[in-house]
């Protein structure tokens, strides 16, 4: 057929899968698909490298530098998801879409946004029609104030869940004065001055097919999907080549803390909920980490942290025979291109007395079988079972292509990467994260018990 997408292609040495990855040669719309034949259900994602913590765009017509209200990007996400649009010709065709059971959703992150869709039929329209209605930006000014009063709705019922106040105060101790400390949505009625004109100008700069990523997965009638998707780019009027600034990341400020830094909040919660979040100090000079290097960083940290509190370890025995941890027990490490936090979480008794046992078992790791080079190996061959068992599922194929693409590295790296991992590393990443870096306890209660 004819379009204008070159291909190329990856093959996953573990299981033998091949990802066909396509590139259209004028608009630079990258395309990641990942066939599975008979399945009936279809995957697709655009990704779109803008979030929350994005905060200024260049201006073309005043070519000023603009700084954006927090919430911003979430705000251009309801925009154009919105059932309501000025120039209602793309979306007419996904809302009958939503009628035949297309499921059509989408998020906002610190980093990016995502707009995803399930359907068990009639999939290549709808991937078709849904990168039709993200090109546009015929927003009415209707939906506008329809989807700031949504979006209020959202901040009130965030303002009352323990873990989202809890985890804010966290990074808010950790990261202050940032977008980081606030909540995705924004805050303080931030959104209520954005206009169309804003929306319109972030969306001229992220939302260009070449800062857009299409991931698939299913058995798609990929030619045919190909051609549609062409003909649509082709269509588009000829890109700016006025100054274009990259959509900025703020810089960072490093806390003042010294030991720790306790946070309480008053909220209505059956028990106390605890945050205790490390800020990773790699990143504390103004590093950044891209791809393959962010990548490793984040298996290394991550694999470190579930040998040392996942369920399987003896410190969450410990915890729970104590009364001090429940199934909400979690264990969090995300990096991003500019910072990195790790976090453990949920609720508990005595916030304290789970934080004392944290650092003890930190202290003394190297006194614990789960922190030996059996568990490592035995762990390591877990992840890649679960790997390949991944692939069965058109959920987790997903997931992991999305992963992948925000990291900016191939998917097909992952078990590689996992294999080459070295007992010696986790111990050095441990130390690295948890050992010299900021600390934040933040509590969220309704009974705040200070020490």
């Amino acid at each position: 057929m004819d379009y204008t997408f070159s291909k190329r292609e990856r093959l996953d040495p573990l299981s033998n899968a091949v990802v066909e990855i396509y590139t259209h040669q004028r608009r630079g719309l990258t395309v990641y698909y990942w066939p599975k034949q008979r399945f009936k259900q279809h995957f697709a994602a655009f990704l779109v490298h803008v979030g929350a913590s994005k905060l200024q765009i260049y201006d073309a017509e005043t070519q000023r530098i603009v700084k954006l209200p927090y919430g911003t990007a979430h705000l251009l996400e309801h925009m154009l998801l919105s059932r309501q649009r000025a120039n209602t010709e793309f979306f007419e065709a996904l809302e009958e879409l939503y009628e035949a059971g297309v499921d059509v959703n989408a998020f906002t992150s610190y980093d990016h946004s995502l707009f995803y869709l399930n359907a068990t039929q009639n999939a290549e329209r709808a991937v078709e029609s849904l990168l039709s209605t993200l090109l546009s930006s015929d927003f009415d000014p209707d939906a506008l104030e329809r989807e700031k009063k949504v979006i209020a709705c959202e901040a009130a019922i965030y303002e009352e869940m323990p873990e989202n106040c809890a985890f804010l105060a966290a990074m808010a101790a950790l990261f202050p004065g940032s977008a980081i400390s606030v909540d995705i949505i924004g805050e303080n009625d931030s959104i209520v001055d954005v206009d169309l004109r804003l929306l319109r100008t972030l969306h001229q700069q992220a939302y260009s097919p070449r800062e857009m990523t299409l991931l698939l997965c299913g058995d798609y009638a990929i030619e045919s999907l190909l051609v549609r998707l062409d003909k649509i780019l082709d269509s588009l009027p000829s890109p700016s080549l006025g100054p274009q600034l990259d959509v900025e990341t703020e810089e960072l400020a490093s806390p003042d803390i010294e030991g720790v830094s306790r946070v309480y909040v008053e909220l209505d919660s059956r028990k106390p909920y605890a945050v205790l979040a490390y800020r990773d100090p790699y990143f504390d000079q103004g590093q950044k980490l891209r791809g393959i290097d962010r990548a490793r960083r984040q298996i290394l940290v991550e694999l470190s942290l579930e040998l040392l509190f996942s369920n399987a370890s003896s410190f969450y025995q410990r915890a729970l025979d104590a009364g001090l941890i429940d199934d909400s027990f979690s264990v969090d490490y995300q990096c991003y291109e500019n910072f990195a936090t790790a976090s453990l979480s949920g609720y508990t008794r005595d916030p304290e007395a789970l934080m004392k046992m944290v650092e003890e078992t930190i202290e003394n790791r190297h006194e614990t079988e789960d922190l030996s080079p059996l568990s490592f190996e035995r762990q390591k061959r877990y992840l890649l079972g679960t790997y390949l068992r991944d692939q069965d599922s058109i959920d987790c194929i997903s997931d992991w292509l999305c992963n992948a693409a925000l990291l900016g590295i191939n998917r097909m790296y992952y078990a590689s990467m996992l294999k080459e991992l070295r007992f010696d590393e986790i111990d050095a990443a441990l130390e690295s994260v948890l050992i010299n870096s900021k600390v934040a306890l933040a509590v969220a209660s309704k009974s705040i018990k200070r020490r």
